[in-house]
């Protein structure tokens, strides 16, 4: 369902359903819900009542808290919906924690979201997972994702979880340091206000039975460390493939990484050939052994974590070739056969 609230002071015209307006201490609040998930419509409704009102009309959006006149609430409502015309995200550190929150959510019908991260990691990577599910949820407003893997988003695996998975401390400390008095004016007894769900992340993204914690520390830290790679290299910033994306492994090196061991070896990444295809493929430098498809092994990604720093690599774009010998990695662009070694 969707919902939108806003608050102003002004002789309101009489509103039409399913637009109500009443007064609300020294302002009138407009509210509405749509049972339905064009949000584009109800826009363009909301901005065809603003457009009746003056048009320097101070108009507060409940939702995000963005204040603007009647005349720009017209206008902006009156053009297709965007991330930053929907969403507002704020972040506070807190005794060694980052805290963030996606407000706007509601209008979609949706709790916002809450993420929680240890104080050293990397802010823009925070306000890049926001706005990266902000982009999703407004590209498939129908759309349920999958539990264990929401939206295509980094290595690490994350999802949500319930409000009930924080204690009263946490949440104490969020409505402290993070506050949202805008929305109180915000719901009536036709639009409910859901408690903000809370990002988790998998302890280990290798494990298909692995449990999953509160916050995003390492799935930032993984992001962020991609990122540097990239740059570094010049490469181009693309997505990296989910852990659980298939990759292909000779099956010698198959047998090694599942045994632990961390041989010499080779992997390159290809165009993806589908949805959960990460595109990379991993074979071993012996120059003897044929690599075809009776020696192909397909695996999650992330059975070649097992080599530290490798996954640091997983961002690099299509043709990109990585090599590990001499206890070093090494790297060759697209269309070069030259390697240099990194670092």
């Amino acid at each position: 369902m969707i919902q939108t609230s806003y608050s102003f002071t002004s002789t309101a015209p009489a509103a039409v359903p399913p637009l109500r307006i009443e007064p609300v201490g020294d302002s009138t609040r407009l509210t509405g819900s749509w049972p339905h998930h064009d949000l584009a419509a109800a826009r363009r409704q909301v901005a065809t009542y603003f457009a009746t009102l003056p048009s320097e009309t101070q108009v507060r959006c409940n939702f995000t808290g963005r204040t603007r006149t009647a005349a720009e609430w017209t206008t902006e409502l009156r053009t297709p919906p965007t991330v930053t015309s929907v969403f507002e995200a704020r972040h506070a550190i807190v005794d060694g924690r980052l805290f963030a929150r996606l407000f706007g959510c509601y209008t979609l019908g949706e709790s916002d979201i809450v993420l929680v991260a240890d104080e050293a990691s990397d802010v823009s990577e925070v306000y890049r997972f926001l706005t990266a599910w902000a982009s999703f949820r407004l590209a498939n407003p129908t759309e349920e994702p999958a539990w264990d893997r929401p939206f295509p988003w980094g290595y690490w695996l994350v999802s949500f979880a319930e409000h009930d998975v924080g204690d009263a401390e946490f949440w104490v400390l969020l409505r402290d340091n993070l506050r949202s008095t805008h929305l109180r004016d915000a719901f009536d007894e036709r639009m409910a206000a859901p408690a903000p769900r809370i990002v988790i992340e998998a302890e280990d993204p290798g494990d298909p039975d692995t449990s999953y914690v509160i916050g995003a520390s390492a799935a930032l830290g993984a992001n962020a460390r991609q990122r540097q790679t990239a740059d570094r290299h010049g490469a181009d910033d693309v997505p990296s493939p989910s852990a659980q994306d298939a990759a292909g492994f000779c099956d010698r090196i198959f047998a090694a990484f599942e045994a632990g061991e961390r041989p010499d070896f080779f992997a390159y990444r290809e165009p993806s050939q589908g949805a959960v295809d990460s595109g990379w493929r991993i074979g071993c430098v012996d120059p003897e052994h044929r690599h075809d498809n009776d020696s192909l092994r397909i695996a999650p990604l992330a059975r070649a974590a097992v080599v530290p720093g490798l996954v640091d690599y997983f961002a690099l774009p299509p043709g990109w070739v990585v090599t590990r010998e001499d206890n070093a990695f090494w790297t060759s662009r697209p269309g070069e056969s030259e390697s240099h070694r990194d670092g």
